[in-house]
């Protein structure tokens, strides 16, 4: 991360925690450390599936919403129309999650219960509810081919995280 920093002082980054041997105190102290040195608290934003790499970061780190906090909200909106956005905070926040997610849902009833596969989709009602309160910063990841970005774009997300830029060297 040091010599990337160093490489490019003029961009900004978004970092996915992937250590999964990482103390999330250890890392996070490390982390903080290098933005010091390399002046970089406000060019760099992380993003984790591991809660804990998250939590241990400290307040002058930017980072993303949980992820587990952007997938609630999103299978309330595409499952059941309903949007769980606190319209009262505008406060400026990033949410990321894949464009397309294969999910399971299970169906809990008195004698067990029933699995299905599904995708979670963001769509258009997803996008206007995350956005319900102002502030929201919308990366959408997983991005494979040139039908991804023209919906990612159709839809308004803020970035897209795309699979293997090669592809999309001559897409704009």
């Amino acid at each position: 991360m040091k010599q990337v920093l160093q490489q490019f002082p003029a961009t900004d980054f978004y970092i996915d925690l992937k250590s999964p041997d990482a103390d999330p105190y250890e890392q996070a102290k490390a982390i903080e450390k290098l933005l010091k040195e390399k002046k970089a608290f406000l060019r760099t934003r992380f993003y984790s599936t591991n809660q804990a790499f998250l939590n241990a970061l400290s307040d002058h780190v930017q980072r993303f919403e949980s992820r587990d906090e952007t997938r609630d909200i999103l299978a309330n909106i595409t499952m059941n129309h309903h949007c769980v956005i606190d319209k009262k905070v505008n406060t400026q926040r990033w949410y990321g999650l894949e464009l397309r997610r294969k999910v399971e849902v299970v169906e809990k009833y008195t004698l067990g219960e029933a699995r299905s596969s599904s995708d979670l989709v963001w769509d258009h009602e997803a996008m206007k509810c995350f956005r319900a309160s102002g502030g929201a910063h919308i990366v959408l990841f997983g991005i494979k081919d040139e039908a991804d970005y023209k919906l990612a774009k159709e839809l308004g997300a803020d970035e897209v995280m795309v699979d293997s830029p090669k592809y999309f060297k001559d897409i704009r």
